[in-house]
């Protein structure tokens, strides 16, 4: 035999419920099986702008109207329902047991556009029956405009992120037709100095210091087309440096150095420490002819 609640003790109960939903931080009311207002909390009061003494005793959907601005079902009254037709009301909607949860941009609070969270649940007597319903709500408009912002940066990133892999790949097409030009170009130089500027050299028939003039000069234009001249300008050699280098590749000595530049003994050995320096070859049992020549 189940336990018999009488109307008063219902009564007190949803007057003791009003009193406690007072204290809860999120905006809550409830209504009984008719459907007439038994709580409105001061947080709902907070968010509506709406009394709850102007909300109290109300039946009829009027608790519909400070979200809605009109009477209509909301989530609380498919509690009672046993068909549940939320969809086109409601969105992300999950059903537990007694429990709704659903969210909706439908509604207009305080004149204002607004995204609202809601759980409802039963209220029921010890024997099971469903004498009433309380529903929670949030306002999430806030939210979902960050939500919304976040959405439309990462959008915006990742077209950013799209563009940017497209100019690299770009850029990296573009480094390779340089490339490519590149060696071009020097194949281009190999050709017209072995091809053009060499023969014509050595048909120069010179004697003296002249004929080692002109054999360091068809050295030195046959090395426009070799890695030595990249690889000394790479040290950063001064042009003294590469031309005392060069003649030392070439094996020339201190004193013809000397002879031929115009310059002291002295200054072609500094020059010389110079280059060893640069090319780090200071305190190395390394000969800088056979070195310079093996680059």
């Amino acid at each position: 035999m189940g336990i018999k609640i009488n109307k008063n003790e219902i009564k007190e109960t949803f007057l003791f419920l009003n009193k406690v939903l007072d204290f809860v931080p999120e905006a809550t009311f409830a209504i009984d099986q008719k459907g007439v207002l038994i709580a409105w909390n001061k947080a709902i009061e907070n968010l509506t702008g709406v009394t709850a003494k102007e909300m109290l005793g109300k039946g009829n959907y009027e608790y519909a109207i400070p979200f809605y601005g009109r009477r209509k079902p909301v989530l609380i009254d498919f509690i009672f329902k046993k068909s549940r037709p939320l969809k086109g009301k409601y969105i992300n909607i999950r059903a537990e047991k007694d429990i709704l949860i659903a969210e909706t941009e439908q509604a207009m609070i305080k004149g204002k556009n607004s995204y609202l969270w809601a759980k409802a649940g039963a209220i029921r007597e010890p024997s099971g029956k469903i004498i009433g319903a309380i529903e929670t709500i949030r306002d999430i408009t806030k939210l979902k405009s960050y939500e919304k912002d976040l959405q439309e940066s990462k959008s915006c990133l990742n077209e950013q992120k799209i563009a940017l892999e497209q100019k690299n790949i770009d850029l990296q097409d573009i480094l390779r037709q340089v490339e490519s030009e590149k060696k071009r170009i020097k194949h281009d130089v190999i050709n017209n100095v072995q091809g053009l500027v060499l023969p014509l050299i050595k048909k120069l028939q010179l004697k003296g210091e002249s004929r080692k003039l002109v054999h360091l000069l068809h050295k030195s234009i046959e090395e426009l087309a070799s890695s030595f001249g990249t690889y000394v300008f790479e040290r950063r050699l001064s042009p003294r440096e590469i031309e005392v280098g060069n003649m030392i590749k070439n094996g020339l000595t201190g004193k013809e150095i000397s002879r031929l530049l115009n310059i002291s003994f002295e200054t072609v050995e500094m020059h010389r420490k110079n280059i060893r320096k640069k090319l780090g070859l200071v305190n190395k049992k390394v000969n800088l002819a056979s070195y310079l020549l093996n680059i």
